[in-house]
C-alpha cells in the first residue's frame, strides 16, 4: 500500500514539473514574442548617443564649408564613435545641402563615402544627408515623419539615426543622419537602363523638364547618365498621360500608368502627418525604363510636418489644427469657404487634389488607414515616449548651444497634436467623408 502511494506521489509530482515547464515555456514565448513586436515597431536605437567628428582637409575651414556656394571638399576625415567602438574613413566627401535650412545658422550637409559604408547599422550606402533640423525644436520630426511611413509600408521610406557631430572639433550639435534618396538595391532599385528617380520640385524653379500641366522636375538619379535625355522623356511622357487620366477621371487609365499603392501610401503619410512640404519639393517619383509604371515615393523631408509651429511662426501661417485635411492646399476660414494659400497652390498639388477627387482612389486611401495606421495610436504615443527619453539630453544640449526653444513643451505639444490628429482621421474614415473630403476649389 505504502509503494502504490509512492508511485502515485512520483507520478503527481512529475505531472506538476511537466506543467510548470509548460507554463514556464508559454512565458518564454510571450516573452520574446513581445520583444520582437517591440523592435519592429519601434526600431529603438542603441541607448547611447553616437558621436561623429569630421576633420576637414588640410587648409579647409568650417567657413568655407558653409559658404553660400556649397563647394564640395574631398579629402576629409571621419571617425565615428558608437557603442563602444571606434570606425574611421579616409577620402569622406562633404558639402552644404539643402533650400531653405540652408539659410539657418546651423547647417545640413552631403556626407559621400569613397565607396559603400555600413553607417550607423543603415545598410551599405555611399552617399548621406546630415539634416541639422534647425527649425524643429523637438528634433522628433524627421524620426518620426519616417516612423509613420514605416507603418504605412516598411519598404516605402529610407532610415534615419541620431548622432551629435564635431566639425574640425567645433561642436555642430544634434543631427538625424539619413541616406540621400538615390538608386541603389537598398534604397530604390532600380535596373534598366533608362530607369530614373526625378522630385517635384515647385518651389525653386530648377527644373530640367515640366510636365504638360506644369509640374516641374529635377533628376536625382539615373541608372545610366548617358541615356539621361531617352530617360527623362520616357518619364514625361507617361506622366503627361498620368495626368491625362487623372483630369478625365478615367481610373482604369490611371491604373496602367501609376502605382496606385504607391501614390496612396504618399498621399496617406503626407496628410496625416500634415506635411507642409509635400507636393511643393521634396516629391519623389521612379520609373525603372519604359515597360515600368510611376511610382510615388520615397518618401523625404518632415521639417514642417506634425504641425511645426516655429516654422510657421516663421512663415506666418501658425494653425495648431490637428482636424484640418488637405492643409497643404487650403485652410478654413468659415465653414464651406476656402481660402487658397498661393505658395502650396500649383501644379503638383492641383494634381494630388483631383487624384483624391476620385472616389476609387478615395477607396484605396480609406482602406489603407483603417487597415495599417487606425490601430495604431498607443503604439505611436508609446514609441514618442520612448525616442523622447533616447534624444532628450542631446537635443537639450543642441537646443543651449543654437539658442532654440523648450524641447518638453514641444514634445509635449506633438503628443497632444498626434493624438488629436488620430481623432480627426477616424471621424473622417468612420463616417461619411465625401462632405468634408471632396471640397470644391475654384480655378
Amino acid at each position: 500500500m505504502s509503494m502504490s502511494r509512492r508511485r502515485g506521489g512520483r507520478r503527481l509530482g512529475a505531472g506538476v514539473f511537466i506543467g510548470l515547464c509548460a507554463i514556464l515555456f508559454l512565458i518564454i514565448v510571450l516573452i520574446v514574442c513581445a520583444l520582437a513586436f517591440h523592435k519592429i515597431e519601434h526600431k529603438v536605437e542603441k541607448r547611447e548617443m553616437p558621436m561623429i567628428e569630421l576633420s576637414l582637409e588640410d587648409g579647409v575651414t568650417l567657413e568655407m564649408v558653409n559658404a553660400p556656394d556649397k563647394t564640395n571638399f574631398v579629402r576629409n576625415e571621419l571617425v565615428l564613435h558608437a557603442w563602444g567602438d571606434n570606425k574611421k574613413w579616409s577620402n569622406v566627401e562633404i558639402k552644404g545641402r539643402g533650400n531653405t535650412s540652408w539659410l539657418e545658422p546651423k547647417k545640413s550637409y552631403r556626407i559621400k563615402f569613397d565607396k559603400k559604408t555600413d553607417f550607423l547599422g543603415m545598410n551599405k550606402i555611399r552617399k548621406w544627408a546630415f539634416l541639422a533640423y534647425w527649425s524643429d525644436e523637438s528634433m522628433l520630426r524627421p524620426d518620426l515623419g519616417y516612423y509613420f511611413a514605416r507603418l504605412i509600408n516598411p519598404d516605402f521610406c529610407l532610415d534615419g539615426r541620431y548622432a551629435e557631430l564635431l566639425i574640425n572639433g567645433e561642436n555642430m550639435g544634434l543631427y538625424y543622419v539619413s541616406p540621400k534618396v538615390a538608386i541603389d538595391k537598398k534604397i530604390v532599385d532600380l535596373r534598366e537602363p533608362l530607369g530614373i528617380i526625378v522630385e517635384g520640385d515647385m518651389a525653386w524653379q530648377d527644373d530640367e523638364f515640366m510636365s504638360n500641366h506644369g509640374v516641374r522636375f529635377s533628376v536625382e538619379d539615373s541608372v545610366n547618365y548617358d541615356l539621361l535625355s531617352e530617360a527623362k522623356n520616357d518619364f514625361k511622357t507617361a506622366f503627361d498621360e498620368l495626368e491625362e487620366a487623372v483630369y478625365n477621371g478615367d481610373f482604369d487609365a490611371l491604373k496602367k500608368i501609376a502605382d496606385i499603392e504607391s501614390f496612396a501610401e504618399y498621399f496617406l503619410l503626407s496628410e496625416f502627418i500634415q506635411n507642409y512640404d509635400a507636393y511643393v519639393s521634396s516629391f519623389y517619383f521612379y520609373k525603372d525604363g519604359m515597360n515600368d509604371v510611376i511610382h510615388a515615393g520615397p518618401a523625404w523631408d518632415f521639417d514642417g510636418a506634425f504641425d511645426n509651429r516655429n516654422w510657421q511662426v516663421r512663415n506666418e501661417e501658425r494653425r495648431e489644427r490637428p482636424d484640418l485635411l488637405f492643409a497643404i492646399w487650403a485652410k478654413e476660414k468659415t465653414p464651406g469657404e476656402v481660402e487658397l494659400i498661393a505658395p502650396y497652390y500649383n501644379s503638383l498639388s492641383l494634381l494630388m487634389y483631383k487624384l483624391f477627387e476620385m472616389p476609387e482612389f478615395q477607396d484605396v486611401v480609406k482602406k489603407m488607414y483603417i487597415e495599417r495606421l487606425s490601430d495604431k495610436r498607443n503604439v505611436a504615443l508609446s514609441y514618442i515616449e520612448d525616442k523622447t527619453n533616447y534624444i532628450r539630453d542631446a537635443v537639450r544640449r543642441n537646443n543651449e548651444l543654437w539658442g532654440l526653444g523648450d524641447f518638453e513643451d514641444e514634445v509635449n505639444y506633438i503628443q497632444w497634436w498626434v493624438e488629436r490628429r488620430f481623432d480627426a482621421f477616424d471621424e473622417y474614415f468612420d463616417l461619411e467623408i465625401s462632405s468634408k473630403w471632396n471640397r470644391e476649389i475654384e480655378l
